[in-house]
């Protein structure tokens, strides 16, 4: 008859039993971890994620979409059928300069004018020459002589004027800053030595400024083909907006050129797919001879649904 083991053999045997299923426990959930950390470098790399929902799909239909009016009218020229989609929407936006109205804007659409300063922008409040209709006004900062020295210097406090103004006036405010801005010499988001513009973008805050208005725009065209720094970019500029504002609508630039280098339709696909996560829809950069590519990008998304 075979001998009941002592207790005490018992109780360590139940011990080392515990020991190596917490074992065992905590052992997958480092694998877990471990399976997380590599996807999210895929998706770094441009590659599909893992775990959790789908990403929103990048869609025509599903999408808000900013344009030129020039932009728009050269698609609807060449493919009525691409600009009818545009117009079927979530919600299309054709910005207008003051210098280049011309008539009304298609049904369904809505129509804005675009200021490159907040110096104008008050001047025709004054002068009360807005073009008629128009409820959206965009605000388009960036280092370059159209925007007072002033206004590049301080714009945190220029995005909240020109945000406050507009809405105080019964407009739409979009607001799109150039990350170029830090490069203003003697600036308050200059950038410092050996940072990146986009990071001294995200440094200084100033997706923040979309605390006032109900539309912020990441200008992220130029880091468009590096598909790594685009989804830093614009998944910490999206946070910060959103942190200021959790109802804001934010919108990525996407160009046919960025940086003056053409994109072809699959890469202008690969960083809309990249930027999506974060953003309801893109400002859409195209040129007379890119116009082309304009279309080979549009047809390449699906139409719906969102």
């Amino acid at each position: 008859m075979p001998r009941t083991p002592p207790r005490r053999l018992l109780a360590a045997r139940r011990l080392a039993a515990r020991r190596l299923a917490a074992w065992r426990l905590a052992a997958r959930r480092l694998a877990a971890r471990l399976l997380a950390a590599l996807c999210c470098a895929a998706l770094l790399a441009g590659g599909a994620g893992c775990g959790g929902p789908a990403p929103p799909a990048v869609t025509i239909s599903g999408l808000r979409w900013i344009v030129s009016q020039a932009s728009y009218d050269r698609i609807a020229a060449a493919a009525p059928g691409l600009a009818g989609e545009l117009l079927a929407a979530r919600e299309l936006i054709i910005v207008r300069t003051p210098a280049a109205r011309a008539g009304p804007v298609p049904d369904g659409a809505v129509p804005a004018e675009l200021f490159r300063s907040y110096r104008d922008f008050a001047g025709q409040l004054r002068q009360g020459t807005i073009g008629a209709g128009v409820r959206v006004v965009v605000y388009d900062p960036e280092s370059w002589p159209d925007t007072p020295r002033q206004e590049r210097i301080d714009p945190m406090r220029y995005l909240a004027l020109f945000a406050r103004t507009a809405t105080a006036r019964g407009y739409r405010a979009v607001l799109a800053p150039g990350r170029d801005l830090t490069l203003t010499e003697g600036g308050a988001c200059e950038k410092r030595r050996g940072e990146r513009v986009g990071e001294a973008y995200v440094r200084c805050g100033i997706p923040r400024s979309a605390a006032g208005a109900p539309v912020f725009v990441i200008q992220a065209a130029p880091q468009e083909l590096d598909l790594p720094a685009l989804h830093r970019l614009v998944a910490a500029s999206a946070r910060q907006a959103r942190a200021a504002n959790p109802d804001v609508v934010v919108i990525a630039t996407i160009s046919t050129a960025p940086g003056g280098v053409p994109a072809g339709s699959a890469a202008m696909v690969r960083a809309a797919e990249t930027m999506r996560p974060y953003v309801e829809g893109f400002m859409l950069n195209t040129t007379r001879a890119t116009t082309p590519a304009a279309l080979a990008f549009l047809r390449a998304l699906p139409t719906g649904p969102p």
